[in-house]
């Protein structure tokens, strides 16, 4: 690997002298695009096949017709056969003659039998005995058969570059020679400096994402971290070539926001940031390192949306207006920051719309669809200004039949005490008590009915409780004793929940029979052991 990628810096640095000697860069040659070009016995065996097609319909045509035979026709047939059998006694006579002087000799005889063996013609053969360079060179004369042809060209050498150094596995390679940083040549290391250089340098190919690979990361970390090579001269080109990749990443990573930038540009760069941690995980090619240094093209997008919208902004038509609208849509979730100005053009507009029932709906098109109703409801809200909200009438859920019957068992059973499962049994069932009691609701029929608002425990009612329950835990009748010490303040679950909550609990009394007691309970224990039912029948 240390080997190949010295070769490849002296290749590099060849290439790039040449085209600095050379003042319209150095020409080469490359095979030209091959062209489909229709030859005359394609549109011969294509006019053949047309001619044999229209005799087969003539023939398909005729042959339900029955000829009339001729006797001077058939004369004639036996004057032809006559004159072929002659001729062929003359073939057969001179036939030895022929042969012998067309027949070939020697290595003329063998190549004319392979030649007929292979079918190939002596344009084909000729090709087969040529050196490589001198059959390109054949090709681009003879370019008449569609085969590929030679032209010269200017070599760019930053697009070649850009295809072969940015290549993952070329990269892969040069973190595995760097990792040996301590122990590689001189040279070695220099030649991996100016790999580097020329990838990442904007002056070059500017691709510098390609680097930007963990595994890569961590070589760089180990070297910037190596306090041993920080004062040797040798090893200064490669810390200032880590430094340089290592600054560019971190700017990324954290972007830095300024006043003039809008909220915008502000989520394009924080969402760039988030996405770049994941762009870490994976080796980039020339295509995707070109996406990653250009930042997914928001800028451009940006620059387009904000033309369109300076283009627009006098525009008070509603095809304008739409205009805007849609391009509000197709741009991210982040939204225009509210400056002074705006401030002051909504307080305005609130005051001339604010009995209306479509307010922010009258807002966002008084300020030139510049604002999203969301933002405008926010700024509304911040600036303590109140807005009507849409109050939506729930959708019942019962047919008109059981809504009807609903309100006829609840005139009847609103005074029992378990109305609501006497209602929900007249109709079978079919819904929740709950859901019945959100329909009568709904009809008018009967009010929520809430609670008493538990109120919150203070810190006093905290140390009472405490000295409370040092007071009472020996108490059988503990719980009585807190709850009266509280004054009613406190429920019974909630003396319950705060004790346990602050780890009080009472240590379980168990009451120690006397010994006297112990044994008359033995001997009581024994006195029916002896009074068994056996003994009883015994004595009888």
């Amino acid at each position: 690997a240390g080997d190949m990628m010295e070769a490849l810096y002296i290749i590099i640095h060849t290439f790039e002298r040449l085209d600095k000697t050379e003042r319209g860069g150095f020409i080469v040659r490359q095979r030209a695009s091959r062209r489909r070009v229709q030859s005359k016995t394609d549109a011969g065996s294509k006019g053949e096949g047309e001619n044999a097609k229209e005799v087969d319909d003539a023939n398909e045509l005729g042959a339900g017709e029955p000829k009339e035979k001729n006797p001077s026709e058939d004369v004639a047939a036996n004057d032809g056969k006559g004159e072929e059998q002659a001729k062929a006694g003359e073939e057969n006579d001179g036939g030895k003659g022929t042969a012998a002087a067309d027949k070939p000799d020697g290595d003329d005889a063998i190549a004319g039998k392979e030649a007929e063996k292979g079918n190939a013609s002596p344009q084909q053969n000729k090709s087969q005995r040529m050196a490589p360079l001198e059959l390109l060179e054949n090709e681009s004369e003879t370019d008449s058969d569609g085969r590929m042809a030679l032209k010269e060209s200017t070599f760019d050498v930053n697009h070649r570059l850009s295809q072969e150094l940015t290549a993952p596995l070329l990269i892969n390679t040069l973190t595995f020679v760097l990792e040996n940083y301590k122990s590689n040549s001189k040279q070695l290391n220099s030649s991996v400096v100016g790999i580097l250089k020329r990838i990442v340098l904007p002056d070059s190919l500017n691709l510098l994402p390609c680097v930007w690979h963990l595994s890569f990361l961590l070589v760089m970390e180990k070297i910037l971290s190596d306090t041993s090579i920080s004062g040797n001269a040798s090893f200064s080109s490669l810390i200032q070539i880590c430094k340089y990749i290592t600054r560019k990443l971190m700017d990324r990573l954290l972007p830095e926001l300024t006043e003039d930038m809008d909220s915008f540009q502000k989520t394009a760069k924080t969402s760039l940031a988030r996405i770049t941690f994941v762009d870490l995980l994976f080796w980039k090619n020339k295509r995707d390192a070109e996406m990653l240094r250009d930042e997914y093209g928001w800028h451009n997008k940006y620059a387009h949306r904000e033309a369109i919208r300076k283009a627009l902004a006098d525009e008070d038509e509603a095809c304008g207006a739409g205009i805007l609208k849609s391009i509000d849509k197709l741009a991210p979730s982040a939204s225009k920051a509210f400056t002074e100005g705006d401030e002051e053009e909504l307080k305005e507009a609130y005051d001339k719309f604010k009995d209306r029932e479509d307010l922010v709906d009258c807002l966002v098109e008084e300020m030139n669809f510049r604002f999203k109703p969301r933002q405008l409801r926010t700024e509304l809200k911040r600036l303590g200004l109140a807005v009507k909200s849409k109050a939506k009438k729930p959708k019942s859920k019962l047919t008109e039949e059981e809504l009807e019957k609903l309100k006829e068992l609840w005139d009847k059973h609103k005074g029992d005490k378990k109305r609501m499962k006497v209602i929900a049994e007249g109709l079978d069932f079919k819904y929740t008590t709950r859901r019945l009691g959100s329909e009568l609701r709904l009809m008018g029929l009967m009010e929520k009915e809430e609670g008493p608002k538990r109120a919150k425990v203070t810190g006093e009612q905290v140390e009472k409780l405490k000295s409370a329950f040092e007071k009472h835990q020996t108490s059988a009748t503990f719980m009585e004793d807190i709850e009266a010490e509280m004054d009613g303040s406190l429920t019974k679950a909630q003396i319950k929940r705060l004790l346990k909550k602050h780890g009080l609990e009472r240590r379980k009394i168990t009451k120690l029979a006397d010994s006297s007691d112990e044994d008359s309970s033995d001997e009581e224990d024994g006195g029916k052991a002896k009074a068994s039912p056996w003994e009883l029948g015994d004595s009888d």
